[in-house]
């Protein structure tokens, strides 16, 4: 009966050691794995300023003044759409026929001027065929003016 006891406690000992090495040894790896994961699954998105516009409204006889930038789901995203259209003139043909389109009162109120920026977002995703740009932000320097 000793005997017994006597291999029970090495085997217990010994599985208990190896547990805790398999920890010890495992637990960098997979700390690791949870914290690169959670760095892919979210991109850092990139500022890209695109310049001043100025154009017609859907109403001939006003003009808008505007700052354009646009924020890029990630510099990698950037970098691609930079390789094929490096003056972003592909993106600046869609916000000026999109600024057409428009008119002054879409810009009189924030609720107005956040459909404007998601409608822009979406017609630019909707080009590229996937995410690539997340916001449309305007300057403060943006003016809507009465052509004379």
């Amino acid at each position: 009966m000793r005997k017994i006891l006597v291999y029970l406690l090495i085997v217990v000992l010994l599985l208990g050691g190896g547990m805790a090495l398999g920890v010890y040894v495992l637990s960098p790896i997979v700390k690791n794995v949870g914290t690169n994961s959670a760095a892919q699954s979210k991109p850092s998105p990139v500022l890209q300023t695109l310049g001043k516009y100025t154009t017609n409204l859907s109403d001939p006889k006003y003009i808008i003044q505007v700052s354009v930038n646009l924020e890029f789901y990630d510099s990698k995203t950037l970098s691609d759409v930079q390789k094929s259209d490096p003056s972003f003139l592909v993106i600046q043909d869609v916000l000026l026929k999109y600024f057409k389109t428009l008119k002054p009162a879409d810009f009189s109120s924030e609720t107005g001027i956040a459909n404007i920026q998601k409608n822009l977002v979406d017609r630019i995703n909707k080009l590229y065929g996937k995410t690539i740009v997340t916001n449309v932000l305007f300057g403060a320097d943006t003016v809507i003016t009465v052509m004379p």
